[in-house]
């Protein structure tokens, strides 16, 4: 992972990637930053897509799940939950699952953290990932959107239930890597379904994008 992480950081310096993709039709800026080497990864992609949504959205009428946005905004207003990450006055502990606010959001957001659920944790719960979608989706206003990404090929489990769901989220979109210096387009969901997680580049070499506007 070490020397393919390498030789990816090296390409930046033979092979300049482009400055713009497409996806849903629009034109968007890829996101380079230093914070997590997003030039490196699948948040070149999907944090300008993040950004972006939440460009047009008022800070207090928004969730995230997972503290990713955050961290390339400056003083960024809306709420934002994290089970892990501590020592952060602008994130609340909380599991996502157990989330109860009292209240609606016109938008919610997370970008590559459900593939974290109930897999990378112990115990093991597989089918906790799904779950955790399915309850957010009922935190939504009226007329509300819950948008996410999911790297394809982390998390068996949950590629098969967002495959199983797809017509409900959104429907499913899906966008794969083509280069060694990240370069993305937008894909069909059952294509990202045949790429795996780190091969043949670091990282995701597909995601999945979903967009939810009523509960599940």
């Amino acid at each position: 992972m070490y020397l393919r992480g390498l030789a990816l950081s090296l390409s930046r310096f033979t092979a300049p990637p482009e400055k713009l993709f497409r996806f849903e039709q629009k034109t968007y800026n890829y996101f380079s930053h230093s914070y997590n080497l997003t030039w490196m990864n699948e948040r070149y992609v999907e944090v300008a897509i993040g950004l972006k949504e939440m460009e047009r959205r008022d800070p207090s009428q928004i969730l995230e799940v997972g503290n990713v946005l955050s961290h390339y905004q400056a003083n960024a207003q809306h709420t934002v939950i994290d089970k892990y990450e501590k020592g952060n006055s602008n994130v609340t502990n909380v599991d996502a699952l157990e989330f109860r606010p009292g209240r609606k959001y016109d938008f919610i957001v997370s970008l590559s953290t459900f593939e974290h659920v109930g897999w990378d944790e112990m115990p093991k719960e597989p089918g906790k990932s799904w779950k955790t979608i399915k309850h957010l989706s009922s935190l939504l206003s009226g007329s509300g959107e819950f948008l996410f990404t999911i790297p394809s090929g982390y998390h068996p489990q949950l590629d098969k239930d967002v495959h199983l769901h797809q017509a409900q989220l959104g429907p499913l979109r899906a966008m794969r890597r083509i280069s060694a210096a990240n370069g993305w387009i937008q894909c069909s969901p059952e294509e990202a379904a045949t790429l795996k997680f780190g091969k043949p580049y670091p990282f995701a070499n597909a995601i999945y994008i979903g967009r939810v506007s009523s509960p599940l």
